[in-house]
């Protein structure tokens, strides 16, 4: 069965443009302050300005192709879909259960690897209640946590229907054993 994503929250939704002008105003800072502010000629080093364009659009690409573009759950997994880097795949029966995320997840406070934020919340994260757990979420606040040994946090489009699928099928292992 497969759910969509969240729709990206606030911060998501303007991080990534707004890291992306204040990236072309300090590339184009220099340029300025070269040609005017100090009088010195850039006509034969301008390519020296651009170099950084390159690596700045690999690390949008990179951010983007981590990003979640969906779930999946089947009978013994769940499959989080990236945008370009593939899927990442749980057992089910690795969980104990599912709940609210709530106000425990906190992604700009708590990340130790990947985004806070841009494209996403997704990578390493640690807090005092699930300790290191891993997320792969769209929208803070309408994201459940999967329970267990290495928690995860995901946010998909209707929280409450995919809980209920979840509880059934991580309840439903346990019995089968």
């Amino acid at each position: 069965m497969d759910f969509e994503t969240a729709p990206l929250d606030k911060f998501n939704r303007i991080s990534a443009p707004v890291a992306l002008i204040v990236i072309l105003i300090l590339l184009l800072l220099p340029l300025f302050i070269f040609e005017t502010m100090l009088d010195i000629s850039i006509k034969d080093t301008w390519w020296f300005f651009l170099l950084p364009i390159p690596l700045m659009a690999a690390a949008f690409l990179i951010a983007y192709g981590f990003a979640p573009a969906g779930y999946e759950i089947t009978e013994t997994e769940l499959i989080i879909r990236r945008k370009a880097f593939g899927k990442k795949r749980y057992l089910l029966t690795s969980f104990t259960g599912i709940e609210e995320a709530g106000t425990d997840f906190k992604p700009l406070l708590q990340r130790r690897s990947g985004s806070s934020g841009f494209f996403g919340y997704y990578g390493t994260f640690r807090n005092s209640k699930w300790g290191k757990y891993e997320a792969y979420c769209t929208n803070a606040r309408e994201s459940v946590v999967l329970l267990g040994k290495r928690p995860v946090v995901i946010s998909p489009k209707s929280p409450e229907f995919f809980s209920d699928i979840v509880e059934a099928k991580i309840k439903q292992l346990a019995r089968t054993g």
